[in-house]
Formats: C-alpha cells, structure tokens, sequence
C-alpha cells in the first residue's frame, strides 16, 4: 500500500507545467558602455514580451569579466534571500560563445547579435521583438516565486555595468480532467436605461447549471462609454471577498467587444443576435442566451479554485452608468485534489544526501588527499582523511567547479549548466565561511578566515557526515559528481573528484 501511495504520489508531480514571465528589466549603471531601452510590455491577456534595442557603445573584449547574482522571493512580495547558485564568470567574448553553445535556440526574436566567435565585439544595435521569456530554458525544479538576476560587467575588479532582470515562476497544477467552473448568479445592478436584462442562472442537470434569459440593448452603445471590470476572489467560497489585481483593459464599448471577439469568440457562438465583430455603433437589439454553460477553457487552468466575482461597469464622460455583477465558483476535480495534495507533501519530505566517493586525479605536488568515504553504522556514511598542502596557495589560484547528474544513478552522467562561481582560492574560501560556516563542523585546522596567502597546511576531516542543509531541497534525486579544478595562469594544476547520491528520505 505504501509504494501504491508512493508511485500515485511520483505520478501525480509530473502533472505540472510552469509559467515564467518577464517582471522588469532595468539598466542600473555603465550608460557610456550600453544603453538599453528594453521594456516589458503586455502581448495579450496572458503573456508579457520584452521589446526594445540594445546598442552596444563601445569595443567589448576579453578585459570585460561578466557575472551573475540570484535573488528568490518565495512569496513574490519583493523579500528577496540571495541564492548560491549562478551562472560561471567569464570574460565576455566567452560569455557570448558559452551562450550560443547552451542557448541558441532560444534567441529567435533577437536581431543582429554579435557572430559566434566575435572578439573584440563591436558596437551595433541589438533589437528584440515580442521575446516571450524561454521558460524551456529554466530547469524544471526551479521553485516559484519571484526570481532577480544582476549581470554584472566589471574592468580589472571594478564594476562598471549593472542590469536588473525580475522574472516570475507560477506553478501551474493540470488536471487531466480541467478545472470545472459554473455559474452562480448574474445581475444587473443599475443602468436600466442602456440594457435591461433578465439573464438567470439555473440548475440544468444534477451536475450542470446553465445562463438563459435575455439582455436588452435599450439605447445605442459607441465609443464616449468606457467598460471596465473589477476582479474579487473569495478562496473559502464564504463571500468574504477579496479585491484581486486582474483585470481586463479598460476600453470605450467597440473596442471592448472587438477584444472579446478576438479571445474569446468560439465561446459565444451560441448567443443569439451579438452585434457583428467590428460594429459601432452597437444598435438597440435583444440577445438570447439558452442554456449557456459556463465556458471553462476561457479560465487560465492555473485560476485559484474558490468564488470568483466580477463588476463589470459601464462609464460615460466619467459617470458610472451601468454595473453587471458576474459571480461563478471554480472547483477541481477529486483527481486535481489528488495532484496538489501531492505538490504540498513533497516539501514535507527530506532528501538524504551521502558521500558515495572522492578522489584526488591531477596535482600531487600541489595538494596530497587521503580522504576516503566510510560506512559509520547502517544508515550513514562519512568522510575521513587528511588534505595536505605543500606549497603556499594564494589568489594566483582560480578555482572553479563542473557538476554532473546521472538521474537513474547509474553512472551515466549529464552536464549540469549550473555551479558555484568561478573565484580566486582565498575568495572561494571566505565564500566558504560567509555561506557554509555552519557545515563545517569536524573538520580541523582549516585556515583562519581571511588567511592569503595561505601556508602549507594538513586539514583533518574526521567522522564528516554531508550537510544536507546546504542543499536546496527542491534538489533532483539521483548521483551527482562535481569537479573542483584549481589552475594557475589559465592552466589546470589540480583537480579532484566528489560523488554524492540524493535520496528522497
């Protein structure tokens, strides 16, 4: 029964896409370097587009480092923790050839970029078109939230360029059976000298209820009146309501109906007498509504399940002259109970992390590891060994990491595109102690922090169990190795070698 619960529990995640929309992106500093006039904008109700140029002002070349810097606000409310994860620092003609090699694919819509393999680059204007963000290029585990990116591009260590991208991830649970949405009531609560309706909701089967009635176009409608909608969602279904940021545009009638047309035409073919696409003015008439069931493929399938309300208003020369007043319930499935059940379980549980192996392959001279992986008792495994240095380490030495994944544990690994920053080895370390200070427990005689240049030395690393804390915990299961390469003057000089396995404990 438990592996039953288990297997419609793995099930039941995969039912799941993600939304991931462009927020904002700024240009905070270096104007003489670039100069950006991108903007986000809305495409149509449900998608953002970045548009705008780029003008690269002046010669890029390799003396341009650029990194990154992540930001996460969970709850979306602009509380931002900084993440540890980034993309690795480069020089920028590297950054480009790094960003074809992973991203080509993605960068339809972007035109006249710089030619692959363009060093120095030279100044020209970059234009981008109606750029939907590449939500496929995001990996699938990323949380939801609120997501800031600094790129940050800097001279010999000082930084002369900032920009500020904010994206956002929304979770969208699917069902396999959708969401299921009725009408509850529809009223018209003033403006009975421009329509008159007598639209009704009534049950229509045990399972459906369904709109009939008329609504009276009493006095020629065109472009003086303003039609725009208030949203309020009330999520217990208990009429205690709140005020919700949707809405649709605020447009004179024509053209509010036009749009209608546009997005939502194939739901209303079933009214009779609608004014024609494009009428204006709209002329007195009567429209018939039977047996009209709430359209549900009209309502992102991400839409909270609860009470929903609508005012729709009418304004003429700044004078509310008419309110309908739309309420309708949505609900899900026994099945979507199922899936977001599952989504809220999966935080509960926690990973198991253990060190399956590590080994020294390149830089005796530099660096002697003993450190072997040991079974401690017949649960858990630790590290045990020493790591002796034999010559004085400095900031001469970058150190830098690669990180693979082998979903199925079986060895056969897949590049991992994330890693820790590339840096030099005493900044590594202080990144170390600012980050990690509290997962460094029984290992001994490490450096003092803020030690450069750092003397030989013989840490000792006895009965070290993973720190699973330092691991985000939406982390994919399965067997992970990482390369941590140190090199001098663009050459490897050391390398070693950790395998850890994931485990959903």
């Amino acid at each position: 029964m438990l592996f039953f619960m288990y297997s419609v529990l793995m099930f039941a995640t995969t039912l799941h896409g993600r939304q991931i929309d462009f927020e904002r992106f700024d240009q905070l500093s270096g104007f003489n370097v670039y100069n950006s006039s991108l903007r986000v904008r809305k495409y149509n109700r449900t998608m953002v587009t970045l548009n705008g140029t780029l003008v690269v002002m002046v010669p890029l070349n390799k003396s341009i480092m650029i990194s990154t810097d992540l930001f996460h606000s969970s709850r979306g409310n602009q509380q931002f923790n900084h993440y540890p994860v980034k993309l690795p620092t480069r020089h920028v003609c590297e950054f480009f050839d790094s960003f074809y090699a992973d991203y080509s694919e993605y960068m339809d819509n972007i035109i006249n970029l710089p030619e692959r393999g363009e060093c120095p680059i030279q100044p020209c204007t970059v234009h981008i078109i109606d750029k939907v963000f590449p939500a496929d290029a995001i990996p699938s585990f990323l949380p939801p939230g609120l997501w800031k990116a600094h790129l940050i591009n800097s001279l010999q260590d000082v930084e002369i360029v900032r920009f500020e991208i904010i994206v956002k991830v929304l979770l969208i649970v699917i069902s396999l059976h959708g969401i299921q949405v009725d009408f509850e009531r529809f009223d018209q609560l003033s403006g009975f000298n421009f329509y008159n309706s007598s639209l009704r909701v009534r049950k229509y089967n045990r399972t459906m209820v369904t709109l009939n009635g008329t609504l009276e176009v009493v006095a020629p409608l065109n472009k003086s009146i303003m039609v725009s909608t208030d949203f309020f969602h009330s999520s217990r279904g208990n009429q205690q309501y709140n005020h919700h940021p949707a809405k649709f545009p605020t447009r004179h009638v024509c053209d509010f109906m036009s749009n209608f047309y546009e997005g939502y035409n194939e739901h209303v073919d079933d009214m009779i007498n609608m004014p024609k696409n494009g009428e204006c003015p709209i002329t007195p008439r009567m429209i018939y509504v039977v047996n009209k069931i709430f359209p549900a493929k009209a309502i992102p399938h991400f839409f909270r399940p609860g009470l929903w309300k609508i005012n729709i208003i009418n304004v003429l020369k700044n004078v509310e002259v008419s309110r309908f007043e739309l309420i309708f319930i949505v609900k899900t499935s026994m099945l979507n109970i199922w899936v977001i059940l599952a989504f809220g379980t999966i935080p509960l549980l926690g990973l198991q992390i253990d060190f399956e192996r590590t080994e020294q392959l390149s830089g005796y001279d530099i660096i002697n590891n003993t450190l072997r992986v040991r079974k401690y008792n017949r649960t858990t495994k630790v590290l045990n060994g020493t790591t002796a240095s034999f010559v004085i380490l400095n900031n001469s030495f970058l150190i830098s990491t690669d990180i693979f994944h082998s979903p199925l544990g079986n060895q056969q690994f897949n590049h991992y595109p994330m890693k820790l920053p590339s840096k030099p080895l005493c900044e590594f370390l202080d990144m170390l102690y600012d980050e990690y200070s509290e997962c460094l427990s029984n290992i001994y005689n490490l450096p003092v922090r803020g030690t450069c240049p750092i003397p030989p030395l013989e840490v000792y690393t006895i009965d070290k169990m993973f720190p699973s804390k330092s691991i985000p915990p939406f982390l994919p299961k399965g067997l992970w190795k990482a390369y941590i390469i140190f090199t001098l003057n663009e050459q490897e000089v050391v390398r070693f070698m950790w395998m850890v396995k994931v485990r959903l404990s």
